[in-house]
């Protein structure tokens, strides 16, 4: 590990440790003692954000009902009920109508239940940021600390990636918020055509999320930053929290090293794009941070719309051509004896192994086991090995080797130190049985015409909600919150939603039956 990183990570870990310790209500031991440094960095990054020293746990309001993107006097006042998230299969929360009395019974029971919880931290947990994030994050989801509308975990991580990004000068005006994504995703999802369509759909979907995360890894590696940098993950977007320097060389340096992977290995169809913007440092908290998120997205859309600029010589030159894959199309490498290109082979396969894997394992060696994604980027090989149990994938990680661990949030798993949660929309039709109902099954089974059903959603002005909708409620913490809830919501309570139909109490059902012929995409 780097001094930097080093350093930024200890000004990560102290502002979690101050975390728990407010979620506790008690101060703990083992605390960490920052040196000067990092104690001028922590301090700036609490009176940035107004974290006061004598803010208690209240109860938390819902963020959403900020939210208003046409003039309109009406307001709801709604809170979570306190609450943590349990180990697997978290059912969908919704917030309450507001009962004042009530949410202080349920504020004092939830906080009665996990204090010994946290009085009962070993040294070696209290030193691990991924332990305290995911701790956080199971039991400070659904609380506030100062700002009603604030969850603990938004404040935190917010405050925990301002200090991290002070370390090298707690003295800096400007911090930069970097943001990029992957385009072209329709194109490469959804043009094949094939037998097994739904698992190679489903095995495309999740290989861009995990190219995500990859991007992801490698930024925060070479920024040299912690995982409380980064603001959000998903949908194949990214947002993270960085200091000034030496920011821009290395996102472009990165940026150029995939788009000449993507170029190579899906023909131009996938495109990443990743910029910057600098902010002045005491406007993180304040409406005016909207101006600065805009004015990334509009980077990003402008790079977008002159795609593969930079590897413009490399895309035109000439290749050898061979007989189309009968799956994606693409003539320019050889097929197999079944007619697909080793893209869609490995995607078919891929969608074979999903819904048996609970954990993935990323190393630079290659792994023994047979169920691995392999991303070539730059002659330089990265390996994610899928496992079917988390135990078996903890057993076998090394130094600086990461696991990533699908929908769970079981914190004895988080004891490794370069351990992540990973959030996917999994729910699929005969779950006991592990295994994908192709497109032809799920018509057998139909009732009337033997057809299948498709619904593509999509969650409209979300651009207006994260740039105009908190209007003058717009701050760093709040982003962070709702970015977590939009991801919570379309890879985690989904799958409830379908399972259980954990519904509000005014729904009205159709049925109650359970639903057997659905898979998400």
């Amino acid at each position: 590990m780097t001094d930097f990183l080093l350093t930024a990570s200890q000004a990560a870990l102290c502002i979690l440790q101050q975390g728990v310790q407010s979620l506790a209500g008690v101060t703990l031991p083992h605390s960490t003692t920052p040196t000067a440094n990092i104690s001028e960095a922590i301090a700036q990054a609490k009176k940035l954000l107004d974290w006061q020293e004598t803010d208690t746990i209240q109860r938390l309001n819902s963020v959403f009902d900020r939210i208003h993107l046409e003039k309109s006097s009406k307001t709801q006042s709604q809170y979570w009920i306190p609450g943590a998230i349990a180990d697997q299969n978290p059912s969908t929360p919704y917030p309450q109508k507001d009962k004042t009395k009530s949410s202080d019974i349920e504020l004092q029971r939830f906080q009665a239940e996990i204090k010994p919880i946290l009085e009962e931290i070993r040294l070696q947990d209290w030193q691990n940021l991924s332990y305290l994030m995911m701790l956080l994050e199971k039991y400070g989801s659904f609380v506030s600390l100062g700002q009603s509308d604030v969850a603990l975990i938004d404040l935190v991580r917010a405050a925990a990636a301002i200090a991290a990004a002070l370390t090298r000068d707690p003295q800096a005006q400007q911090l930069c918020l970097v943001s990029g994504g992957l385009s072209g995703i329709q194109n490469f999802i959804y043009t094949i055509s094939s037998d097994g369509a739904l698992k190679s759909l489903r095995a495309r979907s999740f290989y861009l999320e995990l190219v995500t995360e990859e991007i992801v890894h490698q930024l925060l590696t070479q920024l040299q930053l912690p995982r409380t940098n980064l603001i959000y993950a998903g949908g194949v977007s990214l947002y993270l929290l960085a200091p000034t320097s030496q920011v821009k060389q290395t996102i472009h340096e990165l940026q150029e090293k995939f788009n000449r992977w993507l170029l190579e290995e899906f023909q131009g169809k996938v495109f990443l794009s990743l910029d910057q913007v600098l902010f002045p440092i005491e406007q993180i908290n304040q409406p005016s941070f909207a101006e600065y998120w805009e004015a990334v997205i509009k980077k990003i859309a402008k790079q977008k719309s002159r795609k593969f600029a930079a590897q413009i010589s490399k895309a035109l030159e000439i290749r050898p051509s061979f007989e189309p894959c009968r799956v994606c199309h693409r003539d320019d490498v050889k097929i197999n004896n079944i007619g697909r290109c080793p893209t869609c082979d490995h995607m078919f396969n891929l969608g074979g192994w999903l819904p048996k894997t609970q954990a993935m394992l990323r190393s630079t060696t290659k792994p023994s086991i047979n169920e691995r994604i392999e991303l070539e980027i730059d002659a330089n090989t990265v390996y994610y090995a899928l496992f079917e149990n988390v135990e078996v994938a903890l057993h076998q990680v090394k130094e600086q080797e990461t696991v990533l661990l699908i929908n769970d949030w079981q914190l004895s798993y988080y004891q490794h130190k370069q351990t992540i949660p990973l959030l996917l929309a999994n729910y699929y039709a005969d779950k006991e049985a592990e295994v994908f109902m192709q497109a032809e099954e799920f018509a057998e089974a139909a009732q009337g015409i033997k057809r299948v059903g498709y619904l593509r959603m999509d969650v409209d002005r979300l651009g207006q909600i994260f740039a105009q909708g908190l209007g003058k409620h717009h701050s760093f913490p709040r982003l962070a919150g709702l970015s977590r809830q939009m991801s919570y919501f379309f890879k985690v309570y989904l799958n409830s939603l379908a399972r259980d139909r954990s519904l509000p109490e005014q729904a009205q059902k159709r049925s109650d039956e359970p639903r057997p012929n659905l898979l998400f995409i």
